[in-house]
């Protein structure tokens, strides 16, 4: 059965507000995102089809090798009889041989052509199983990437506005490095990007969200952590394991019914979930960061 077409509503894509440009960035790599599983959505709903006509194409061909074994074993049955006959009905016995081998022949043809057709039915089988498992995983790398750009993005926002956010660590520059820059606004830059790459390399999305709760950002979803970081974890899967769950893996989200050494077996509804869980984050994260920069110009 072809799978069903998710139509994402622009709206959950929308920030109250204005929203930050790493807000705006995000949502347009995200409605991008989404316009691919769509397209991916439709091939394999078209193959989903080719594979239903292929499988009733198969099913005829049968039915029709069986109606020409049985004409063929009831002329069998006839010549037997014919052979018992007088050699006055040679004629009629030949004229059956003949019509016997004739549909041997075309026997051996449709059967030749249900091979054929069958083997196309199976490659197309493990086409759509690739192209679902494809569908699956393709989107889990992309939005963790999209997610982590907007962190890193929104940070330098808001540390370009409020750069008491940085107070908490200690950024350098070396004299080589700094004599490669054109201006002071060129240096301060980069160290608030290293700051944020840090800030992102240095914990996971829980942790994200326990520092920005910190900060004062509100009403997270419950799910939004954990879902996020089981989405983490399966992105380093697919990534750096080629699919294989690790010890690790495992022990860290039990409820994902994964089992170490085994291609990692992702729900149909996972990448929507981690979807909605991300666009939680984002969104409340956008609101805090944006009423921090208000309140810092003011």
């Amino acid at each position: 059965m072809a799978p069903s077409i998710s139509q994402p509503a622009s709206a959950d894509l929308q920030s109250p507000g204005a929203g930050t440009d790493a807000f705006g960035k995000f949502t347009q790599n995200i409605a991008k995102l989404d316009a691919l599983s769509r397209l991916a959505g439709y091939g394999l709903e078209a193959l989903f089809r080719q594979r239903a006509r292929l499988e009733q194409d198969v099913w005829d061909m049968g039915r029709r090798l069986d109606r020409l074994r049985w004409e063929l074993e009831s002329l069998e049955a006839d010549q037997q009889s014919l052979r018992n006959d007088l050699e006055g009905e040679d004629a009629a016995r030949k004229e059956r041989l003949a019509l016997s081998e004739e549909l041997t022949r075309e026997d051996a043809a449709q059967e030749e052509l249900r091979d054929a057709a069958v083997a196309r039915f199976e490659e197309l089988k493990r086409e759509t199983a690739m192209q679902e498992e494809l569908r699956r995983e393709l989107p889990i790398p992309l939005v963790v990437a999209h997610t982590e750009a907007y962190v890193h993005d929104v940070l330098c926002e808001l540390a370009a506005a409020d750069p008491s956010v940085m107070n908490e660590t200690t950024q350098a520059a070396k004299y080589s490095e700094i004599v490669r820059f054109a201006s002071i606004g060129e240096l301060t830059t980069e160290l608030r990007s290293r700051w944020a790459r840090n800030w992102i390399d240095g914990s996971g999305p829980a942790r994200w969200i326990d520092r920005l709760t910190k900060w004062g950002a509100r009403s997270y979803g419950l799910k939004t952590a954990p879902t996020m970081e089981t989405g983490w974890g399966v992105r380093h899967v697919l990534i750096h394991r080629a699919g294989v769950a690790s010890r690790d893996f495992v022990d860290r989200h039990s409820d994902f019914s994964a089992v170490p050494g085994k291609p990692l077996a992702i729900p149909d509804e996972f990448a929507g979930q981690l979807r909605s869980a991300v666009l939680d984050f984002v969104a409340v994260t956008d609101r805090h960061v944006l009423a921090r920069i208000a309140n810092a110009q003011t």
